[in-house]
């Protein structure tokens, strides 16, 4: 999400991620915390969407996406060398 797009709701939380179709978002709230924990806030579930606890810290939120979108990625990232450039040519 681009920096400009970030804003804090009257929950004090400022969302960071937005699911594709806009169901899902994850934020955190605003305070003295270094590392303030995550919560998500769920449209698709009955009643009124509020925020609740999704994980402990925004860092590890962080490393977890990072790490999940380094596995799952459409493999431009983590290709095989080609066989002709994989390794010396023996004669």
């Amino acid at each position: 999400m681009p920096l400009e797009n970030l804003t804090i709701d009257e929950d004090a939380v400022v969302t960071f991620r937005t699911e594709q179709q806009g169901c899902v978002e994850w934020g955190y709230r605003v305070g003295p915390d270094a590392d303030p924990a995550v919560v998500i806030r769920n449209y698709m579930t009955t009643g009124m969407p509020r925020w609740e606890p999704f994980q402990s810290g925004l860092s590890i939120h962080v490393l977890e996406g990072v790490l999940s979108g380094a596995m799952f990625c459409s493999g431009t990232h983590n290709r095989q060398p080609r066989p002709d450039t994989a390794s010396p040519r023996r004669t």
